[in-house]
């Protein structure tokens, strides 16, 4: 059976700091419905600033193509 190929991803640097990452994500939840990662959303657990910081860095990534340098990194791997 054929390998799926590895899609790249932007996770949450988890040396990054925490003040930094709250802002992104108040600024970024004006651009995006970030519904998602809200209490009752699909993606809201593990509730914490890295999980949700990672699925807006990477909502980010798939839509512009930027990588928040010195908040995420760029991973094939799913962590």
């Amino acid at each position: 059976m054929p390998q799926k190929p590895r899609v790249a991803q932007q996770r949450t640097d988890t040396g990054a700091d925490p003040q930094a990452l709250q802002r992104f994500l108040d600024n970024g939840c004006n651009q995006f419905d970030c519904s998602p990662i809200l209490p009752g959303g699909a993606c809201f657990g593990p509730d914490g600033i890295l999980g949700h910081s990672s699925w807006l860095l990477d909502k980010f990534y798939r839509e512009f193509g930027v990588c928040e340098k010195g908040l995420g990194f760029i991973t094939t791997t799913n962590p």
